[in-house]
């Protein structure tokens, strides 16, 4: 229904900061055709499962921006495009369940036409997510369904690896809390990593065993 030149997403538990849009803005007017990113801060820095849930998303930041990886994207609770062109690449899939990797997917349909990424340091959200274990945990679990369902997708288009980035991704994410002490508490954080992974692994594969769609040509 937005009929502006420009989109731009948050999510509901984010607050912009000053000069966010008008920092995608001047980024879009110089590059209409570019997909935007801008970082996301933590609005609970006294809730330690926000927090962790914060580190994880600043690890993949860094690593996609200094690496490149093979999946690189940015987050939906801070992204900027042109109206066409996001219409153009066929917007959100909605299929995607419990509403997690649909950023994701998108962002990999983008790279795929070799379309241009580029972020926006200026443009800042504050992100309050408040979290309980359980919520945190359910939250990593439905990442772990969401991803499942991105890897089908994404199969259908090519060939895609189950596990896309080295085994060294992973192992310093876990580390990650040992190496940036901000915030301290670093051995509950990496506590807190360890748990986050199992239950996205936990998520995946309930998705792989039970989450299918089915095919109604298939036989019995």
């Amino acid at each position: 229904m937005a009929r502006g030149r420009f989109l731009a997403f948050i999510d509901d538990d984010c607050v912009p900061a000053s000069g966010w849009l008008s920092a995608m803005l001047r980024e879009l007017e110089q590059r209409p055709d570019s997909l935007l990113g801008g970082p996301t801060m933590n609005g609970l820095p006294d809730n330690p499962y926000a927090t962790a849930s914060h580190r994880i998303a600043i690890y993949v930041q860094r690593y996609y921006h200094g690496s490149g990886g093979n999946e690189r994207f940015f987050t939906g609770n801070n992204l900027a495009v042109s109206a066409e062109r996001f219409r153009d690449v066929g917007g959100f899939d909605t299929s995607i369940p419990s509403a997690t990797a649909e950023d994701k997917e998108f962002c990999d349909r983008w790279r795929s036409r070799n379309y241009e990424m580029a972020w926006v340091p200026d443009a800042e959200v504050i992100h309050a997510h408040d979290l309980t274990l359980v919520s945190f945990l359910r939250q990593h679990y439905n990442y772990g369904r969401g991803i499942f369902a991105f890897r089908l997708i994404r199969r259908r288009r090519g060939k895609s690896r189950l596990v896309p980035e080295p085994f060294s991704f992973y192992w310093n994410l876990i580390l990650f809390p040992l190496r940036d002490r901000e915030g301290g508490r670093t051995w509950r954080d990496v506590t807190l990593m360890i748990a986050a992974q199992l239950a996205t692994v936990a998520g995946a594969f309930w998705a792989a065993m039970f989450g299918r769609p089915k095919d109604p040509d298939a036989r019995p």
